[in-house]
C-alpha cells in the first residue's frame, strides 16, 4: 500500500481503497442503522443486559421469551456489523475503472453511485471486502515481520 492507498482488481473492475479511518466505523453504524430502519427491519432499543441473563425462578413463558429475545439481540447485532462493514467499505472507495452505473461507463465515484453499482452486486461487494482484509493481513504481516531500524 503506498500512500495508504491500495489497489484491487476483481472482474475486470480496479478499486483503489483508502486506509480505513475511525470516522468511517462512526458514520458508517449509523448509516447501517438508518438503512436497516428505512427497510423495514424492527431495530431493538433499550435491551439491557438483564433482560437476557437466565433467572433461576423463571417461568417457561418467560423463558421463552428471554430465549427469543436472546436470538433477536444475535440475529440482529450480525445483520448490523454486515451492514456497517458494507458502508465502511463504500466509504473506503476513493477511484474506480472498469465500472458501469446506469449505462454510464466509469461514473463519478461518489456514494450513491456506489451504493447502486453493489447493491446488484452483492457477490462483487463480498469479494472486494474479502480482498481489502487479505491484502491488509499480508501487510500487517509483512510489517510484524519487517526489521524495527
Amino acid at each position: 500500500m503506498s500512500d495508504g492507498i491500495m489497489s484491487i482488481s476483481l472482474d475486470g473492475i480496479t478499486f483503489k481503497i483508502r486506509q480505513e479511518d475511525y470516522v468511517d466505523v462512526t458514520l458508517s453504524l449509523n448509516k447501517a442503522r438508518q438503512s436497516l430502519k428505512k427497510k423495514g427491519f424492527p431495530l431493538l432499543e433499550g435491551v439491557d443486559k438483564e433482560d437476557l441473563v437466565e433467572k433461576k425462578d423463571e417461568t417457561d413463558e418467560q423463558k421463552e421469551a428471554r430465549e427469543k429475545l436472546s436470538f433477536q439481540v444475535a440475529e440482529q447485532s450480525g445483520l448490523i456489523s454486515m451492514t456497517t462493514a458494507f458502508y465502511i467499505m463504500i466509504a473506503r472507495i476513493i477511484e474506480w475503472s472498469g465500472v458501469k452505473v446506469r449505462g454510464q461507463i466509469d461514473p463519478p465515484c461518489t456514494e450513491e453511485n456506489k451504493l447502486v453499482f453493489f447493491g446488484k452486486r452483492y457477490g462483487l461487494a463480498d469479494k472486494l471486502m474479502s480482498a481489502i482484509q487479505d491484502r491488509e493481513a499480508e501487510e500487517e504481516k509483512n510489517f510484524e515481520a519487517s526489521p524495527v531500524g
